[in-house]
């Protein structure tokens, strides 16, 4: 069996996409900097403070060191290696309870990957507060181990501790991949993206989980094979019925109860801000809709009132404000006109005045507006009417006079209600 690899499952959410004064970073330096990121090649500390507050000193201890880098949404992970249990004391007593990432710039000679951002060093502050905001807190979990390719002989008395490594592994794994989607969902929940991206980005982080973990009862289950090739198959075969099962039950176990108990608590508090969200949007969209409303209503009542006294004001010059004049309802016809166009408007005007104007005044005599006047010396339209009134008698039985009847008729055709 090759030699197994230790490290400490502390995970540590560091860094996030943004604009800062030392750059942008968006979704590209984040994968940048966790896939070139190599701790054979260059393996970043964890300090108390910025290595620049030490003003040159060597002797800086280290308090544990960057073992690898994932990207989980819009943030950037960081898993520790050989951390510190004093640290781990201090973060948990309040001293350093934030961290702050340093990073190579591109151009830097010394940067392990030139021409791209990485890693220089993970900084834990005490009273300084860090340039970015809104980081999650740090999770300590128990010491994990991963195997090599190859399972070797144990005696009996190590079958419980490979049982136990294992078992820890996979339900290491499996809370990574919880942590990484609950992560995804609350990054979507906080975007400024509309409701649908939302829910597809929320979507898409149940069927990533999903997939990892599926992989990873796979990888148990390919584990417990290869332990059962191997030479001694007395000692192993006596476990591999307990490690089929526990990958069996793994979802039933007690941890995950309390896994599911919490994700539908987290599930619940997400639809009821999701459901918040929707009735504010919704409060919003009536209230404009409303004020939309109001206004256009204002807008329409001050143009009706404008033709209004632009109707009465020609009425009043042209001395067409008599009772026979209101009586035949002179004002509606002309802003029932001037409603359906300017054009329309203006015909009417010249009608009413020619038709007005078709009676001889005896002097002493105040003109009567409405008179019946010969058909030939009437405008067009008024013949129109007088055909149109004749033809329907019921419809203006209540009038007295045969023209107010065809003023009547005049001002239904201006409003659009018959034809003629």
């Amino acid at each position: 069996m090759k030699k197994r690899k230790q490290f400490s499952d502390v995970v540590i959410d560091a860094f996030k996409a943004g604009k800062y004064p030392q750059g942008e970073f968006t979704q590209k330096e984040l994968s940048e900097i966790a896939e070139t990121y190599d701790p054979e090649n260059y393996e970043a500390p964890i300090t108390i403070g910025h290595v620049s507050d030490y003003k040159g000193q060597t002797k800086i201890p280290a308090f544990g060191w960057i073992s690898k880098i994932q990207v989980v949404g819009d943030h950037l992970k960081l898993f520790a290696s050989q951390f510190s249990e004093e640290l781990k004391g201090w973060y948990k007593e309040g001293l350093y309870k934030k961290v702050s990432a340093a990073f190579y710039q591109p151009s830097d000679p010394s940067n392990p990957t030139p021409g791209k951002w990485h890693l220089h060093h993970l900084a834990f502050l005490g009273a300084q507060p860090p340039q970015v905001k809104g980081l999650e807190g740090i999770a300590f979990s128990e010491t994990c181990i991963e195997f090599a390719e190859e399972p070797a002989q144990v005696s009996g008395t190590d079958v419980s501790l490979v049982e136990q490594a294992g078992t820890e592994d996979t339900y290491a794994n499996i809370a990574e991949s919880f942590a990484m989607c609950l992560a995804k969902i609350e990054a979507a929940l906080k975007s400024d993206s509309d409701d649908e991206t939302k829910g597809q980005r929320m979507y898409l982080a149940l069927s990533d989980c999903y997939s990892e973990i599926s992989e990873e009862i796979g990888q148990h289950l390919a584990f417990v094979k290869k332990l059962d090739s191997a030479e001694d198959k007395g000692e192993y075969s006596e476990i591999k019925g307990k490690l089929v099962e526990l990958a069996q039950k793994i979802f039933k176990s007690k941890n995950r109860k309390e896994q599911e108990e919490m994700d539908a608590q987290k599930q619940k508090e997400y639809e009821d801000k999701i459901a918040a969200l929707n009735a504010q949007v919704k409060e919003f969209a009536e209230a404009k809709e409303k004020a939309d409303k109001e206004k256009a209503d204002a807008e329409a009542k001050a143009a009706d009132d404008k033709i209004r006294a632009e109707v009465k004001e020609f009425c009043e010059k042209e001395k067409l404000n008599t009772k026979k004049a209101e009586d035949a309802k002179v004002q509606d016809v002309l802003y029932a006109a001037a409603k359906v166009s300017p054009e329309f408007y203006e015909s009417t005007k010249t009608a009413i005045l020619a038709f007005a104007k078709t009676e001889a005044v005896p002097t002493g005599i105040s003109p009567e507006f409405g008179k019946d006047v010969k058909p030939d010396g009437r405008p067009e339209v008024f013949k129109n009417a007088e055909k149109y009134v004749a033809d329907h008698p019921k419809e203006f039985a209540e009038l007295k006079s045969a023209q107010e009847k065809i003023n009547r008729a005049v001002s239904l055709r201006a409003q659009g209600k018959i034809r003629f």
